[in-house]
């Protein structure tokens, strides 16, 4: 589980079964209230950009996604191609 200060530009969160990834994240504290992060995500799915408050107490739970180093090879007009730099 990751607390709100984890929450760093290009980390992928869970919310409500939809995999996130954090695009940009401001931390705030107002005089004695408690922290919270301002952040903006983008849905892995559907590429919907969302603004969302997370309070100090919050818990994050973290998407289970992959990364893989790939090669930008060429855009057809529609689709971009990449190369998977393991297999080819």
């Amino acid at each position: 589980m990751y607390e709100i200060t984890d929450l760093k530009p290009g980390r992928a969160i869970q919310i409500d079964g939809e995999p996130f990834i954090v695009v940009s994240s401001v931390f705030g504290r107002k005089s004695q209230s408690k922290a919270n992060m301002q952040c903006k995500l983008r849905n892995l799915k559907t590429g919907a950009v969302i603004a969302r408050n997370f309070q100090g107490s919050e818990k994050i739970e973290p998407a289970d996604v992959g990364y893989r180093k790939v090669q930008y090879l060429y855009n057809d007009g529609t689709n971009f191609t990449f190369m998977d730099l393991e297999n080819y």
